[in-house]
């Protein structure tokens, strides 16, 4: 698990204590208000009420131990003094407006203690965003842990006294400062949050200078990275892309296995639809295969939600019953349980054309299933998908799952994911299939925010799908670069030329200029490449060569323009992490909490020395 045996001891360094951690007297008894983090973890509890309670409030165990600890804090010490490190993370189950009202006060002036972390939409999104970027679930998985090539978070002050001058120069200019780094966003300090748009965060403004203040994000496997040795020049890439590797994508037919309880609010539901259409090529096809009722007066059926759809947008057309059009999408349903075998041929006996990729939620409509059996029930859907593939000729699948238990994703036996032309035959290569590790996610969104509390509202940003905020993106290597082997600082060069010719670029040039050579905007940050082999290399060495062939991927940062469906809907381009919240206080908390509520909510910062 990463732990050492001979520096970390049960009953020294891991202390456990019987409790109720909703009892003022008993946080006071294990020290919680000397904690310098506090990591609040009632899943189960909030699972148990909600079921008992029908429904009636949600993360109710989360609220009340949250309360507990605001009463514990602010009643131990008045100078308050004890609070000036502390971070407090509260890891739910799903959103809670409630939850967001509660302030803990600040840290050091500028940042809130208080942090409400739901991962359950960041799942959701890694869920679908694999319909239209295979293997992006790996690579976050990757980027998020704290072994090898990860997020890390660093103060310009701190990398200014180890010799890393960096203060005063534009982004650009720091694209190739480290040799095993990659610099992929800024975080401002408090007194410059005035500044939106692309000047902070990830994939930020070229032209944005750097502060002393400031804290940089980078990509490296060590919190500090090395500097690239000056005067090295790298092989000049010359030739031009060829036309014949660069194609527009084609429309896919999309299978979604199972629902998602907080689909059940339509609003919810309708956004989905939205994200997951806006990210596929026109004319492709989503088809709905759950136990949701089509109609149900206590709780709406598929129809009933889509009806309403209909109603409420005009981009919501009926084509038949059971069958709609999104934005040039068609959106079907099919009743039924995808872990019976005869209802998941029948999908595919009832259409004339392949489905190349199915999404397997493990939920199910009005049914709870422990992990174990959601695990086992995405196991047998698979397992079915690999005899329908095998007893129909069916051509290659890519299968987007989910695991709620670390050894599932082992197990898992799925369809054919490729097509030798050589044998006529498809053929299975397992690297190339995603699965969702919800429990790892979980873990690692949890620890990067304890570590980095700074660093996770700007995360957030790249799974909103908000219009100008940065996102993650596999781009087919071939579109942008040469076939060959090539040092990765002769890839940088290449790419952020201002002609192409591999010469040195001006980051003051319009963004459509670039845009005309390579696809890339002056802004993108380009943090590795997905080889055809499936294995990643996130931040190279500048020296090292990596393989630009039929099947590899550049992961790129990028900032899209805002969609045109939203714009014509009038709904206002924001940042999504720039919005304010209000909340209560405790006698000697009113100081705080006014600040708190002029500052951003979330904007947190990491310990020193980090």
């Amino acid at each position: 698990l990463g732990i050492s045996k001979r520096r970390t001891r049960i009953g020294r360094d891991i202390i456990c204590r019987i409790g109720d951690p909703s009892v003022v007297s008993d946080l006071h008894r294990v020290g919680a208000h000397r904690a310098k983090a506090v990591l609040v973890q009632m899943g189960e509890a909030d699972r148990e009420e909600f079921e008992a309670d029908a429904g009636a409030v949600r993360n109710a165990s989360t609220l009340r131990v949250l309360l507990a600890l605001r009463i514990a804090l602010f009643s131990s010490d008045p100078s308050q003094s004890h609070l000036d490190d502390l971070r407090v993370v509260a890891h739910l189950n799903g959103p809670s407006k409630a939850l967001e009202a509660i302030h803990l006060g600040l840290a050091e002036g500028t940042r809130p203690i208080l942090q409400v972390l739901d991962v359950t939409t960041f799942v959701n999104e890694m869920i679908f965003t694999s319909v239209s970027q295979p293997g992006l679930a790996l690579a976050m998985l990757e980027l998020m842990s704290f072994s090898g090539q990860s997020f890390r978070v660093r103060p310009v002050a701190e990398l200014m006294e180890l010799g890393h001058e960096v203060e005063g120069k534009m982004i650009s200019e720091v694209r190739m400062f480290w040799d095993d780094a990659v610099l992929i966003g800024v975080i401002p300090n408090r007194h410059d949050m005035q500044h939106r748009g692309d000047e902070n965060g990830m994939a930020a403004s070229p032209t944005r200078i750097i502060k002393k203040s400031d804290r940089l994000i980078f990509v490296c496997d060590k919190s500090l990275p090395t500097r690239a040795k000056a005067g090295i020049i790298y092989p000049q890439i010359w030739r031009n892309v060829s036309d014949e590797h660069v194609s527009g994508p084609r429309p896919i037919n999309v299978l979604v296995c199972g629902w998602r309880p907080e689909w059940d609010v339509p609003d919810r539901f309708r956004k989905r639809l939205h994200k997951i259409c806006s990210e596929v090529p026109e004319g492709s096809e989503f088809v709905f295969l759950n136990m949701k009722p089509e109609r149900d007066d206590e709780q709406r059926g598929f129809l009933d939600i889509m009806e309403e759809f209909c109603t409420k947008c005009s981009r919501f057309n009926v084509v038949r019953d059971g069958e709609w059009e999104y934005l040039n999408r068609k959106i079907s349903f099919k009743r039924g349980n995808a872990s019976e075998y005869n209802d998941l041929d029948k999908v595919f006996s009832d259409r004339n054309y392949d489905i190349e990729k199915i999404v397997i939620i493990s939920t199910l409509a009005h049914t709870n299933l422990p992990p174990k059996s959601r695990d086992a029930r995405v196991l047998t859907i698979m397992l079915y998908l690999r005899h329908i593939q095998m007893t129909t000729s069916k051509r290659p699948m890519h299968v987007i799952g989910e695991n709620a238990l670390d050894a599932t994703s082992y197990l898992a036996v799925g369809p054919a994911t490729a097509f030798s032309s050589d044998t006529g035959r498809t053929e299975d290569l397992p690297d190339l299939a995603d699965f969702v590790n919800v429990q790892g996610i979980h873990a690692r969104a949890v620890c990067q925010s304890l570590t980095y509390p700074r660093l996770q509202p700007w995360m957030q940003q790249l799974f909103s799908k908000e219009p100008r905020t940065p996102c993650f993106v596999l781009q087919d290597a071939l579109t942008l670069l040469p076939e060959g082997d090539h040092q990765w600082g002769s890839v940088l060069q290449y790419l952020f030329a201002e002609d192409g010719s591999g010469s040195g670029s001006d980051p003051t040039q319009p963004y459509k200029r670039r845009r005309a050579h390579t696809g890339l905007a002056a802004g993108d940050v380009v943090v590795g490449i997905r080889e055809n082999t499936g294995e990643f290399k996130l931040a190279p060495k500048l020296s090292e060569k990596v393989a630009v062939c039929t099947g590899a991927k550049l992961l790129i940062i990028m900032r899209p323009e805002a969609e045109e469906a939203e714009l014509q809907e009038g709904r206002p381009v924001e940042d999504p992490t720039l919005r304010k919240s209000a909340g209560s206080c405790l006698p000697g908390e009113q100081d705080m909490a006014e600040a708190m509520s002029r500052s951003l909510p979330g904007m947190t910062e990491e310990p020193r020395g980090t």
